[in-house]
C-alpha cells in the first residue's frame, strides 16, 4: 500500500476528487521506497490517463528526473511518477532492494488508485535509470509495455533476461516497444546497438535514433520523439510485422542503423 505525504512536509490523504491540494507530491510503498508523484493541471479521478514513470541517473535526484519529465507528461497530459533509487552512488540496485520489484509495486499501487491508460504508459529512463528501464521492461514485459532509454547501457545480463523469458513462455514482448537514444560517438553509441540488434533478433519491436552532437544529453525534441512514439490512443491494436518497419524507422536527421 501506498503511504502519501504532502511535497515537503504537510500529510495529504487523497479522496476521489479532482483537485490534487500538493502537486508534486510524495508517496511511498510500505518498504518506505519513495517516489515523487504529479498530476496534470485538469485532473479528474473518473477519466483515464497514461502513467509515466521516470527514471533518474547514477548520483542523480528524483528532482532531476522530475525537472526532465515534467514538461512530456505535461504536454502529453500523462501523471508523472518519479521512483527514488534506494543506492544514492548506484542510483537503482537490484540488492539488497530490488528496484526493478520497487518499480511494478509503484505502477500496480498507482494502477490500483487511479485509472491507468496501460496501453500508453511509459517506463522511461536516463542514464543509469536508462539502463533499468530496458531491464524492467525486460522483466517485466506485461507491465511495462512502452519502454525508453536514453544514453543508457545494454548488458549481457539483459541479453539473459529476454532469452530466460522467450525460451520459458515463448515471445512475451510482442505487445512490448523499446526506443533506444544515443549519440553518434557517445559512449553508449556501441551498448544500444547491440541492443538494437539483439531486440531485431528476437523480433522485439524496438527504434533507434543516433543523434549527431549529442552526448548524454537530453534531445530538445524530446516531447516530439515520445509523441511519436506512443500509441495514438488506449485503442491502438499491435503493430503488425508488416507496418512494424515503417513505424520503427526514425523520422529526423539521425543516424538509422537499420539501413545498413
Amino acid at each position: 500500500m501506498f503511504k502519501y505525504s504532502f511535497y515537503l512536509i504537510i500529510i495529504l490523504i487523497f479522496s476521489n476528487v479532482s483537485i490534487i491540494s500538493a502537486n508534486p507530491t510524495w508517496v511511498s510503498l510500505e518498504n518506505d521506497s519513495k517516489a515523487m508523484l504529479w498530476f496534470p493541471p485538469k485532473f479528474k479521478a473518473d477519466e483515464s490517463y497514461p502513467l509515466l514513470i521516470a527514471l533518474h541517473g547514477m548520483g542523480e535526484t528524483v528532482e532531476s528526473a522530475y525537472e526532465i519529465w515534467q514538461p512530456v507528461a505535461l504536454e502529453l497530459n500523462m501523471i508523472l511518477i518519479c521512483p527514488r533509487g534506494s543506492n544514492f552512488k548506484e542510483g537503482y540496485v537490484r540488492y539488497p532492494v530490488d528496484d526493478r520489484l520497487n518499480l511494478s509495486r509503484f505502477f500496480y499501487e498507482i494502477c490500483k488508485k487511479y485509472q491507468i491508460d496501460r496501453n500508453r504508459s511509459l517506463l522511461a529512463g536516463f542514464s543509469r535509470g536508462g539502463n533499468f528501464a530496458i531491464e524492467t521492461g525486460l522483466v517485466y514485459p506485461y507491465k511495462f509495455k512502452n519502454v525508453v532509454c536514453i544514453f543508457g547501457f545494454f548488458s549481457d545480463r539483459h541479453k539473459e533476461i529476454a532469452d530466460n523469458n522467450i525460451n520459458h513462455y515463448g515471445n512475451v514482448y510482442g505487445g512490448s516497444r523499446f526506443l533506444l537514444i544515443t549519440g553518434q560517438g557517445d559512449i553508449t553509441q556501441h551498448s544500444q546497438s547491440k541492443a538494437y540488434s539483439e531486440f531485431e533478433r528476437k523480433e522485439i519491436p524496438v527504434k533507434m535514433l543516433i543523434y549527431p552532437n549529442l552526448f548524454h544529453s537530453i534531445p530538445l525534441d524530446l516531447i516530439e520523439q515520445i509523441r511519436e512514439f506512443l500509441p495514438e490512443n488506449k485503442n491502438t491494436t499491435l503493430l503488425s510485422q508488416k507496418n512494424k518497419k515503417r513505424m520503427y524507422s526514425p523520422n529526423i536527421q539521425v543516424e538509422d542503423i537499420s539501413s545498413k
